[in-house]
């Protein structure tokens, strides 16, 4: 039974995806003689599983942005120490050590990247609503 539903919960996400509207989606359940409760679950998590996608797609375009300020942050920290310690700007004898932009560019790169591959908080609900899904199927 729970292949069934998961079988027309996979159908529907991809009919919904084409355009058709919850609400011909419930006409279509209902014409299958389902109970009102498996027609509520069945489109829940269609509508889950559609915004789980879109969220995922604007964490992957929003990292992108995010990764690229991470590297100007590090390669300039990298510029300034270098220019200091060897004399290109002659700071009187001394030079800037730059790793605070180094650092936290190093971390913002780390973080966009484990956004970009669905790692962190986002995997970890993911994981926690696929489990809640699957006990409510059965």
């Amino acid at each position: 039974m729970t292949e069934d539903i998961s079988s027309i919960i996979d159908y529907y996400v991809v009919q919904k995806q084409k355009g058709l509207d919850f609400s011909e989606i419930r006409k279509e359940l209902k014409a299958k003689n389902l109970e009102a409760d498996k027609i509520k679950l069945i489109i829940r998590e269609v509508d889950n599983r559609i915004l789980f996608k879109a969220q995922n797609e604007s964490f992957k375009v929003n990292s992108n942005g995010t990764k690229i300020i991470g590297l100007v942050l590090m390669f300039g920290g990298i510029f300034i120490t270098v220019v200091t310690f060897f004399g290109i700007v002659d700071l009187g004898g001394s030079y800037l050590i730059a790793y605070g932009p180094i650092i936290s560019g190093f971390l913002l790169y780390l973080q966009a990247d484990g956004l970009a591959k669905g790692n962190g908080r986002i995997k970890n609900r993911k994981k926690k609503l696929k489990t809640m899904r699957e006990s409510s199927i059965e």
